[in-house]
């Protein structure tokens, strides 16, 4: 039997970092090179607000990104990103999103904390289990300031059970969702799939008050688009990182109303 928690809200600064209308920089490092050199690119670029940094395991999708990519166990991976000084100087000056596209990526929260994210993204169909999750978010006080209902992201596929994110909606007052803009999620530069508009319209249907990021094949020729069907902040990958970031940025934000 479920059982209706009692939660608590979020403050209006610890909101502050999903705002509507945000163009958000997503970066999908198969190394902590690459992951460095793209932070570096943001910096150059003068760019200093929230970021989001795609997490793959190899399991839940085919790609297998930094830090999951590196040898060891949990533990072995937390002490990776731990130890990591110059990494984390480099995190400095951004708020940082975790898209976590990992089987059960709530048994990974040591290894999240280490990114010291302000908002983490749980795809609902990596989840087998909700009773841990659940249980975190009753708590008033739990050992991850990030881990709240309030300030969580839950993610669609195309093909997600939208009935996967009720529980969360009703008992926990979740309202952010992130709903994937391409068919094989995982990859940049894959095509638009333009099924994403009429889900978008649905979710909002049936979830009224939520608010959706789109994530996948974001770009100047979809992100009109997007916004009309309810999105209201726009994760952009190869649309900020082809060319000119400075400029990617500033044109992705002119198309927006």
């Amino acid at each position: 039997m479920r059982q209706n928690f009692q939660v608590t809200r979020a403050t209006n600064e610890e909101l502050k970092n999903f705002n509507m209308n945000q163009i958000i920089p997503a970066i999908l490092p198969k190394s902590r090179e690459e992951l460095v050199e793209k932070l570096n690119k943001l910096v150059e670029a003068g760019y200093s607000g929230g970021i989001q940094i795609d997490v793959c395991d190899g399991s839940f999708v085919e790609t297998r990104t930094w830090p999951m990519n590196e040898k060891g166990d949990l533990f072995d991976l937390v002490d990776v990103v731990e130890d990591d000084q110059e990494f984390h100087k480099k995190l400095e000056g951004f708020s940082i999103e975790l898209d976590l596209m990992v089987k059960n990526a709530d048994q990974y929260c040591p290894l999240w904390e280490m990114f010291h994210p302000d908002h983490i993204v749980f795809h609902l169909d990596s989840l087998e289990n909700n009773e841990w999750l659940a249980t975190q978010f009753a708590l008033s006080f739990n050992a991850f300031s990030w881990l709240r209902p309030e300030i969580t992201v839950f993610a669609f596929s195309i093909s997600t059970d939208l009935e996967k994110f009720q529980y969360w909606y009703q008992y926990f007052n979740c309202r952010k969702v992130q709903v994937m803009g391409i068919k094989e999620i995982g990859k940049q530069g894959e095509p638009f799939d333009s099924r994403v508009i009429e889900y978008i319209q649905i979710l909002k249907e049936k979830y009224p008050g939520i608010e959706i990021q789109v994530d996948g094949s974001v770009n100047t020729e979809t992100i009109g688009i997007l916004e009309s069907a309810g999105a209201t902040r726009f994760i952009c990958g190869s649309s900020v990182f082809s060319g000119d970031v400075s400029e990617n940025i500033a044109k992705l934000k002119s198309l927006l109303q």
